[in-house]
């Protein structure tokens, strides 16, 4: 049986060794471990995975349909010395910008909204607990792991010190792409827990597009994002609601004359 520091370090070294498919096609990795064991699964859109010990559990999961990214790690000192857990998701997609003139220089910020909880008790003096997560997205031709995550937060804790913190984070990048030409997005989540701690981002993060009014996203895999009305769009869709309302007066009126 491998020591946990042993196997959280050959878990690592796993996970970061994932490199997607040959060709630049969606793929979607989730690995998890906790303790001794561990579990993943490699597919070209949903993948979960899950794992647990006596000393803690950890579960991933990628959906690039949904564009959902969900990661998590939770461990205890009890009933062996220390306990470890890690969760990671890694993905790749093709995106194409939609409803523009083709070849139209799009400038837009692509999101993770991150949400979830660090916590991290220390029970046993000398014993130190943390929690971490790491989340990135970023352009690329095949999947990459990120060398300079965009987002990354860690907590440690002690017997007088004990420290939890909510997490409500926009990972963020900005691009120009043309209208029409796919581009690459790099995906990628992990959770980690050492000691008396939780990491739990299991209902996050959700991919999002801040395009130009009328622009929409769609990817190989199956994702489509939902385009913002333009101006012209908001202004007949009022003039609209107004001509409804002032119909249902007229026919109120022609009814009942004192209804006006």
């Amino acid at each position: 049986m491998l020591k946990p520091i042993s196997l959280l370090a050959a878990f690592l070294l796993l996970a970061f060794a994932v490199p997607g498919p040959a060709q630049a096609i969606p793929f979607a990795y989730a690995g998890a471990a906790a303790g001794s064991n561990s579990d993943d699964s490699l597919t070209e859109g949903y993948s979960v995975a899950q794992a647990s010990d006596g000393n803690g559990s950890a579960s991933a999961a990628i959906d690039l349909v949904l564009g959902l990214l969900r990661a998590s790690a939770a461990s205890s000192l009890a009933p062996s010395p220390s306990g470890q857990a890690i969760g990671v998701v890694e993905g790749w997609d093709r995106f194409t910008v939609q409803g523009l003139p083709q070849g139209t220089i799009v400038d837009f910020t692509v999101s993770l909204h991150v949400t979830g909880i660090l916590d991290a008790i220390q029970t046993t003096v000398g014993a130190e607990s943390g929690a971490g997560i790491v989340v990135d997205l970023h352009r690329a031709d095949r999947f990459e792991i990120p060398t300079v995550p965009a987002f990354q937060l860690g907590r440690r804790s002690s017997n007088s010190d004990p420290e939890q913190i909510e997490v409500d984070q926009m990972v963020s990048r900005t691009y120009s792409v043309l209208a029409g030409v796919p581009f690459g997005l790099s995906l990628y989540m992990l959770a980690n827990s050492t000691g008396t701690a939780t990491s739990d981002f299991s209902h996050t993060a959700q991919l999002i597009f801040d395009l130009p009014a009328g622009a929409s996203v769609v990817s190989d895999a199956g994702y489509l994002s939902v385009p913002e009305p333009g101006a012209a769009s908001l202004m007949l869709a009022a003039f609209s609601a107004l001509a409804l309302a002032a119909s249902v007066r007229a026919q109120m009126r022609r009814i009942d004359p004192e209804s006006a």
